[in-house]
């Protein structure tokens, strides 16, 4: 499901007030005001001790930004509820992250929120500890298929196409630090290339890739332009999905479990290893559901008041009754609609039933939890066979 920020709401009704002014505006304004929409930013980086204070400046230059943080992901990992704050991630990295999996995840669930994320060098290498991991490699948010040689030069701006919205007003880029072999991902558009031949920008979804190390102040040119294109072009939400189809109804039927015997009914325990021994528990059920047998044992009792309980001294005159006492663990199975059978070696818990008689108390519940009847059905264990 996808969620939306609450500062993507906030901003909708931002928007939708600021059009409203514009136009009870128009009789006293030369022409009709346009919404403001300021973005907030936020730099994930993992850089050692560098900070991209040339990139931050740029950025909050930027006419639409109106806020720039830094996160040092060289420890940490932020958790997506400080990214959906912002309406723009800029991870980079030039030293290992704290957790590239974990930092993957996170921004593949922000990009799934409507966030924007513009991932720089090096999240196009071959080194899995400073590219971007998990849900953002295995469900294919990366822009760049990574390559493994880092280009050290000086590179300008080459081909590119100026009348895409993401490249508007951009006519200068340059910088130090790039990733020569890496290729757009499936999916990907590339929508500009280096002075030497290697890719520059592509664009997947909400995914702008830009690869150039800009952490440092090896660089010059329009990218902080570039990256406010592409939150103009990728920051409006799409379009609400269609209502969803109705939830099917809850699943109410309670399975039915009958047709429970011992086969023989009479048995001795098996003992550990033996084929013989034991009796076969067979019963039927409606549908496939869980069965959970509990075993009671049948023992004297007296009666004195409404309760049946042991015979003691001072209950000697009431009259005789039947406790059934729960014997210690239980035997559990999983059936299948129709018939079903198991072996029962005449053991609970690894101890063997004492000579007597005992009945199962049974209950069948389905994958929705719905409980069948109880079923109990008696049987006999006997005294093992003496030898002479």
């Amino acid at each position: 499901m996808t969620m939306t920020p609450r500062r993507f709401q906030a901003r909708r009704i931002q928007t939708w007030l600021a059009a409203a002014g514009a136009l009870l505006a128009l009789a006293i304004l030369p022409a009709a005001a346009s919404a403001d929409h300021p973005y907030e930013i936020l730099i994930v980086k993992a850089d050692g001790g560098n900070n991209p204070f040339e990139l931050e400046a740029a950025l909050q230059a930027q006419p639409d930004v109106s806020n720039v943080a830094v996160f040092d992901n060289n420890t940490f990992t932020p958790l997506l509820s400080l990214l959906e704050e912002y309406d723009v991630v800029i991870p980079y990295s030039s030293t290992d992250y704290a957790s590239a999996t974990n930092l993957g995840n996170a921004l593949a669930n922000y990009v799934d929120g409507g966030g924007v994320v513009v991932p720089l060098a090096f999240d196009g290498t071959t080194n899995v500890n400073r590219s971007l991991g998990g849900r953002w490699i295995t469900d294919e948010y990366r822009p760049w298929l990574p390559g493994p040689t880092v280009d050290f030069a000086n590179r300008t701006l080459g081909a590119y196409d100026a009348s895409h919205p993401i490249l508007q007003g951009v006519t200068a880029l340059s910088a130090w630090y790039r990733i020569s072999d890496l290729t757009p991902a499936p999916g990907s558009t590339l929508l500009a290339s280096w002075s030497g031949g290697s890719p520059l920008v592509a664009l997947k979804g909400r995914v702008v890739g830009i690869n150039a190390r800009l952490g440092s102040e090896e660089w010059s040119g329009n990218f902080a332009k570039l990256i406010v294109n592409a939150a103009n072009l990728l920051y409006p939400q799409p379009a609400p999905p269609a209502d969803p189809a109705p939830a099917p109804a809850p699943d109410t039927t309670k399975p039915t479990l009958d047709k429970l015997s011992f086969k023989p009914n009479a048995f001795r325990p098996a003992t550990p290893g033996a084929k013989s021994g034991g009796t076969k528990i067979s019963y039927r059920l409606s549908e496939a559901a869980t069965v959970r047998f509990t075993i009671q044992r049948r023992a004297r009792g007296r009666k004195p008041g409404r309760k049946c309980v042991a015979p003691r001294p001072s209950n000697r005159g009431a009259r005789n009754c039947v406790r059934w006492l729960k014997v210690r663990g239980q035997i559990e199975r999983t059936g299948v609609a129709g018939s079903n059978s198991f072996r029962f070696t005449g053991r609970l818990d690894g101890l063997k039933l004492a000579p007597g008689s005992y009945r199962t108390v049974s209950v069948a519940a389905d994958a929705a939890g719905n409980p069948s009847a109880v079923v109990r059905r008696g049987f006999s264990v006997l005294a093992p066979k003496v030898r002479r």
